[in-house]
Protein backbone atom coordinates (compact mmCIF):
# COMPACT_ATOMS: atom_id res chain seq x y z
CA UNK A 1 0.00 0.00 0.00
CA UNK A 2 1.30 3.53 -0.70
CA UNK A 3 2.22 5.51 2.11
CA UNK A 4 -0.54 8.50 0.96
CA UNK A 5 -2.90 5.69 0.71
CA UNK A 6 -2.53 4.36 4.65
CA UNK A 7 -2.39 7.84 5.93
CA UNK A 8 -5.63 8.31 4.19
CA UNK A 9 -7.76 4.69 5.46
CA UNK A 10 -9.44 4.74 8.46
CA UNK A 11 -10.05 1.25 9.79
CA UNK A 12 -13.29 0.86 10.85
CA UNK A 13 -13.92 -1.66 14.11
CA UNK A 14 -17.43 -1.85 13.86
CA UNK A 15 -17.04 -5.17 13.02
CA UNK A 16 -14.33 -6.16 15.35
CA UNK A 17 -16.69 -7.10 17.75
CA UNK A 18 -20.31 -7.86 16.93
CA UNK A 19 -22.07 -9.16 14.01
CA UNK A 20 -22.52 -6.35 11.34
CA UNK A 21 -22.86 -6.27 7.64
CA UNK A 22 -24.83 -7.91 4.65
CA UNK A 23 -21.51 -9.96 3.54
CA UNK A 24 -20.53 -10.48 6.87
CA UNK A 25 -20.52 -14.55 7.51
CA UNK A 26 -18.79 -15.56 10.49
CA UNK A 27 -19.53 -12.81 13.17
CA UNK A 28 -16.96 -11.36 15.32
CA UNK A 29 -13.02 -12.46 15.01
CA UNK A 30 -11.94 -13.74 18.36
CA UNK A 31 -9.73 -11.65 20.48
CA UNK A 32 -6.50 -13.03 19.23
CA UNK A 33 -7.76 -12.38 15.83
CA UNK A 34 -8.28 -9.08 16.67
CA UNK A 35 -4.91 -8.11 18.10
CA UNK A 36 -3.39 -10.03 14.92
CA UNK A 37 -5.53 -7.95 12.33
CA UNK A 38 -4.58 -4.77 14.16
CA UNK A 39 -1.11 -5.18 14.46
CA UNK A 40 -0.88 -6.01 10.71
CA UNK A 41 -3.06 -3.15 9.66
CA UNK A 42 -0.35 -0.49 11.98
CA UNK A 43 2.41 -2.21 10.67
CA UNK A 44 1.35 -1.95 7.29
CA UNK A 45 0.52 2.14 8.28
CA UNK A 46 -2.88 2.76 9.01
CA UNK A 47 -2.42 4.47 12.11
CA UNK A 48 -6.69 6.24 12.19
CA UNK A 49 -9.41 4.40 13.44
CA UNK A 50 -13.22 4.50 13.56
CA UNK A 51 -14.97 2.84 16.81
CA UNK A 52 -17.76 3.95 19.29
CA UNK A 53 -19.70 2.54 21.95
CA UNK A 54 -22.58 0.76 20.27
CA UNK A 55 -19.84 -0.97 18.57
CA UNK A 56 -17.97 -2.27 21.43
CA UNK A 57 -14.88 -1.55 19.86
CA UNK A 58 -13.01 1.08 21.95
CA UNK A 59 -11.90 -1.00 25.09
CA UNK A 60 -9.89 -3.56 22.55
CA UNK A 61 -8.60 -1.19 20.49
CA UNK A 62 -7.58 0.58 24.10
CA UNK A 63 -6.11 -2.43 24.74
CA UNK A 64 -4.41 -3.06 21.41
CA UNK A 65 -3.14 0.62 21.40
CA UNK A 66 -2.27 0.72 24.85
CA UNK A 67 -0.15 -2.34 25.16
CA UNK A 68 1.77 -1.08 21.88
CA UNK A 69 2.36 2.04 23.98
CA UNK A 70 1.19 4.07 20.30
CA UNK A 71 -1.88 5.36 21.88
CA UNK A 72 -0.72 9.06 21.68
CA UNK A 73 0.19 8.39 18.27
CA UNK A 74 -3.01 6.80 16.61
CA UNK A 75 -5.72 8.69 15.35
CA UNK A 76 -9.73 7.48 17.04
CA UNK A 77 -12.32 8.46 15.67
CA UNK A 78 -15.32 7.40 18.68
CA UNK A 79 -19.45 8.94 18.38
CA UNK A 80 -21.67 10.48 20.90
CA UNK A 81 -24.48 7.60 21.94
CA UNK A 82 -28.04 9.27 21.11
CA UNK A 83 -28.89 11.55 23.46
CA UNK A 84 -32.21 10.44 25.94
CA UNK A 85 -32.95 13.70 27.23
CA UNK A 86 -32.19 17.00 25.83
CA UNK A 87 -32.68 19.05 29.42
CA UNK A 88 -29.78 17.11 30.61
CA UNK A 89 -27.49 16.83 27.31
CA UNK A 90 -24.28 18.44 28.91
CA UNK A 91 -24.55 15.71 31.82
CA UNK A 92 -24.69 13.09 29.09
CA UNK A 93 -22.54 14.21 26.90
CA UNK A 94 -19.79 14.85 29.40
CA UNK A 95 -20.25 11.34 31.06
CA UNK A 96 -20.05 9.71 27.28
CA UNK A 97 -17.11 11.58 26.38
CA UNK A 98 -14.93 10.84 29.87
CA UNK A 99 -16.19 6.96 29.17
CA UNK A 100 -15.05 6.97 25.86
CA UNK A 101 -11.72 8.46 27.09
CA UNK A 102 -11.23 6.04 29.54
CA UNK A 103 -11.61 2.93 27.69
CA UNK A 104 -9.62 4.39 24.73
CA UNK A 105 -6.50 5.48 26.89
CA UNK A 106 -5.75 8.37 24.58
CA UNK A 107 -7.19 11.16 22.71
CA UNK A 108 -9.83 11.58 20.64
CA UNK A 109 -9.51 12.98 16.87
CA UNK A 110 -12.64 13.59 16.14
CA UNK A 111 -15.95 13.13 18.27
CA UNK A 112 -18.47 12.55 15.83
CA UNK A 113 -22.88 12.88 16.99
CA UNK A 114 -23.75 9.25 16.14
CA UNK A 115 -27.16 10.77 15.46
CA UNK A 116 -27.44 13.93 13.00
CA UNK A 117 -30.86 14.57 14.81
CA UNK A 118 -28.72 15.59 18.40
CA UNK A 119 -26.59 17.87 16.22
CA UNK A 120 -28.57 20.55 16.54
CA UNK A 121 -27.32 20.75 20.19
CA UNK A 122 -24.13 22.69 18.08
CA UNK A 123 -26.30 25.42 16.69
CA UNK A 124 -28.09 26.17 20.38
CA UNK A 125 -25.05 25.54 22.36
CA UNK A 126 -21.93 26.26 20.74
CA UNK A 127 -20.34 27.46 23.95
CA UNK A 128 -20.90 24.06 25.29
CA UNK A 129 -18.80 22.22 23.00
CA UNK A 130 -16.24 24.99 22.80
CA UNK A 131 -15.20 23.84 26.39
CA UNK A 132 -15.40 20.79 26.23
CA UNK A 133 -12.61 20.81 23.45
CA UNK A 134 -10.55 23.06 25.93
CA UNK A 135 -11.42 20.31 28.74
CA UNK A 136 -10.81 16.97 27.07
CA UNK A 137 -8.36 15.88 24.87
CA UNK A 138 -10.53 16.29 21.64
CA UNK A 139 -9.60 17.68 18.66
CA UNK A 140 -12.41 18.27 16.74
CA UNK A 141 -16.19 17.95 17.16
CA UNK A 142 -18.24 15.94 14.36
CA UNK A 143 -21.37 15.03 12.65
CA UNK A 144 -22.33 11.80 11.23
CA UNK A 145 -24.73 12.41 8.16
CA UNK A 146 -26.99 10.17 6.26
CA UNK A 147 -28.62 12.66 3.96
CA UNK A 148 -27.57 16.22 1.70
CA UNK A 149 -30.44 17.18 3.90
CA UNK A 150 -28.85 16.77 7.02
CA UNK A 151 -25.82 18.86 6.26
CA UNK A 152 -28.33 21.24 4.77
CA UNK A 153 -29.71 21.80 8.31
CA UNK A 154 -25.86 22.68 9.60
CA UNK A 155 -24.81 24.69 6.94
CA UNK A 156 -23.86 27.58 9.08
CA UNK A 157 -21.37 24.95 10.78
CA UNK A 158 -19.85 23.74 7.15
CA UNK A 159 -15.97 24.62 7.67
CA UNK A 160 -15.91 24.42 11.43
CA UNK A 161 -16.94 20.62 12.14
CA UNK A 162 -15.79 17.29 10.58
CA UNK A 163 -18.56 15.47 8.37
CA UNK A 164 -18.76 11.71 8.24
CA UNK A 165 -20.80 10.49 5.27
CA UNK A 166 -21.50 7.72 2.75
CA UNK A 167 -20.08 7.67 -0.22
CA UNK A 168 -18.95 4.84 -2.95
CA UNK A 169 -19.14 4.45 -6.62
CA UNK A 170 -22.83 3.49 -6.36
CA UNK A 171 -24.02 6.29 -4.02
CA UNK A 172 -22.50 9.47 -5.73
CA UNK A 173 -24.55 11.60 -3.68
CA UNK A 174 -22.28 13.81 -1.51
CA UNK A 175 -19.77 13.34 -4.39
CA UNK A 176 -19.14 16.88 -5.36
CA UNK A 177 -19.83 18.48 -1.30
CA UNK A 178 -17.52 20.11 0.01
CA UNK A 179 -17.73 20.66 3.45
CA UNK A 180 -14.76 20.93 5.85
CA UNK A 181 -11.52 21.39 4.36
CA UNK A 182 -9.13 18.73 5.71
CA UNK A 183 -12.27 17.11 7.72
CA UNK A 184 -14.10 14.83 5.45
CA UNK A 185 -14.40 11.34 6.45
CA UNK A 186 -16.47 9.03 3.86
CA UNK A 187 -17.64 5.75 4.79
CA UNK A 188 -19.95 3.02 3.45
CA UNK A 189 -17.06 2.82 0.71
CA UNK A 190 -17.83 -0.88 0.38
CA UNK A 191 -21.05 -0.57 1.19
CA UNK A 192 -20.82 -3.17 3.97
CA UNK A 193 -18.83 -5.10 1.60
CA UNK A 194 -21.31 -5.46 -1.11
CA UNK A 195 -19.81 -3.76 -3.53
CA UNK A 196 -16.32 -6.29 -2.65
CA UNK A 197 -17.69 -9.46 -2.33
CA UNK A 198 -19.57 -11.73 -5.04
CA UNK A 199 -22.06 -13.73 -2.68
CA UNK A 200 -23.00 -14.13 0.47
CA UNK A 201 -25.76 -11.82 1.23
CA UNK A 202 -28.16 -11.75 4.00
CA UNK A 203 -30.91 -13.15 2.31
CA UNK A 204 -33.47 -10.12 4.17
CA UNK A 205 -32.11 -7.48 2.41
CA UNK A 206 -34.85 -6.01 -0.48
CA UNK A 207 -34.76 -7.82 -3.34
CA UNK A 208 -33.86 -4.65 -5.81
CA UNK A 209 -30.51 -4.54 -3.48
CA UNK A 210 -30.28 -7.91 -4.58
CA UNK A 211 -30.82 -7.42 -8.10
CA UNK A 212 -28.45 -4.65 -8.30
CA UNK A 213 -25.56 -6.94 -6.44
CA UNK A 214 -25.92 -9.38 -8.70
CA UNK A 215 -25.68 -6.75 -12.14
CA UNK A 216 -23.18 -5.08 -10.60
CA UNK A 217 -21.04 -8.15 -9.81
CA UNK A 218 -21.80 -9.33 -13.54
CA UNK A 219 -20.26 -6.27 -15.10
CA UNK A 220 -17.01 -6.48 -13.20
CA UNK A 221 -16.98 -10.16 -14.12
CA UNK A 222 -17.02 -9.21 -17.59
CA UNK A 223 -14.96 -6.52 -17.71
CA UNK A 224 -12.82 -8.78 -15.93
CA UNK A 225 -11.81 -6.10 -12.91
CA UNK A 226 -11.08 -6.69 -9.17
CA UNK A 227 -14.18 -5.49 -7.12
CA UNK A 228 -11.74 -4.07 -4.34
CA UNK A 229 -9.13 -1.93 -6.43
CA UNK A 230 -12.60 -0.35 -8.44
CA UNK A 231 -13.69 0.32 -4.93
CA UNK A 232 -10.61 1.96 -3.81
CA UNK A 233 -9.72 3.32 -7.12
CA UNK A 234 -13.05 5.45 -7.20
CA UNK A 235 -12.53 6.64 -3.56
CA UNK A 236 -9.02 7.48 -4.17
CA UNK A 237 -9.79 9.53 -6.77
CA UNK A 238 -12.75 11.85 -4.76
CA UNK A 239 -10.70 14.80 -4.39
CA UNK A 240 -13.18 16.49 -1.85
CA UNK A 241 -12.56 12.99 0.62
CA UNK A 242 -9.64 13.48 3.03
CA UNK A 243 -10.28 10.30 4.84
CA UNK A 244 -12.40 6.90 4.27
CA UNK A 245 -13.22 4.09 6.62
CA UNK A 246 -13.42 0.71 5.70
CA UNK A 247 -14.97 -1.94 8.08
CA UNK A 248 -12.86 -5.21 8.37
CA UNK A 249 -13.49 -8.66 10.35
CA UNK A 250 -11.14 -10.92 9.58
CA UNK A 251 -7.15 -10.37 8.77
CA UNK A 252 -7.36 -11.71 5.12
CA UNK A 253 -9.38 -8.85 4.26
CA UNK A 254 -6.86 -6.42 5.42
CA UNK A 255 -3.92 -7.32 3.31
CA UNK A 256 -6.58 -7.77 0.77
CA UNK A 257 -6.99 -4.37 0.87
CA UNK A 258 -3.06 -3.34 1.29
CA UNK A 259 -2.21 -5.53 -1.72
CA UNK A 260 -4.78 -4.66 -4.65
CA UNK A 261 -3.44 -2.18 -6.85
CA UNK A 262 -5.06 0.69 -8.05
CA UNK A 263 -6.75 0.60 -11.55
CA UNK A 264 -5.73 2.76 -13.76
CA UNK A 265 -7.72 5.57 -14.57
CA UNK A 266 -8.72 5.75 -18.01
CA UNK A 267 -9.55 2.01 -17.44
CA UNK A 268 -11.79 3.06 -14.29
CA UNK A 269 -13.64 4.95 -16.55
CA UNK A 270 -14.71 2.63 -19.18
CA UNK A 271 -15.98 0.12 -16.81
CA UNK A 272 -17.76 2.98 -14.72
CA UNK A 273 -19.56 2.98 -17.96
CA UNK A 274 -21.31 0.16 -17.62
CA UNK A 275 -22.05 0.02 -13.56
CA UNK A 276 -25.57 -0.07 -12.08
CA UNK A 277 -26.13 2.66 -9.27
CA UNK A 278 -27.67 2.07 -5.89
CA UNK A 279 -31.37 2.26 -5.72
CA UNK A 280 -32.57 5.40 -4.45
CA UNK A 281 -34.62 3.25 -1.91
CA UNK A 282 -31.81 1.60 -0.69
CA UNK A 283 -29.14 4.73 -0.32
CA UNK A 284 -29.82 3.97 3.44
CA UNK A 285 -28.89 0.98 5.12
CA UNK A 286 -31.37 1.28 8.46
CA UNK A 287 -33.83 0.38 5.78
CA UNK A 288 -32.34 -2.89 4.17
CA UNK A 289 -34.37 -4.77 6.79
CA UNK A 290 -30.67 -6.60 8.23
CA UNK A 291 -30.36 -4.74 11.39
CA UNK A 292 -27.33 -2.55 9.35
CA UNK A 293 -25.95 0.70 10.60
CA UNK A 294 -23.74 2.52 8.53
CA UNK A 295 -20.48 1.73 7.55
Amino acid sequence: MQPDVAERLVLGTAQLCKEYGVTNRFGPPARREIFDLLSFAWDSGIKRYDTAPVYGSESVLGEFLGAHGVSDVARISTKLPGISNNHEFEKEITFAVKESLRQLGGAIDVYFFHRPEDSSLLLKCPEFFQELTRKYPIETIGVSVYSLSETEDLRSLWGQVAFQYPLSFADRRFEDLELTPGRNYARSVFLQGLLVSVSCLNERIPQQLSKFHKRYHEVLRYHRVDPVSFALTYILNCNMVNYFVIGVERLEQVRKIIATPLLEYSEFQRVAADLPMLPVDCHDPRNWGTGGSKL
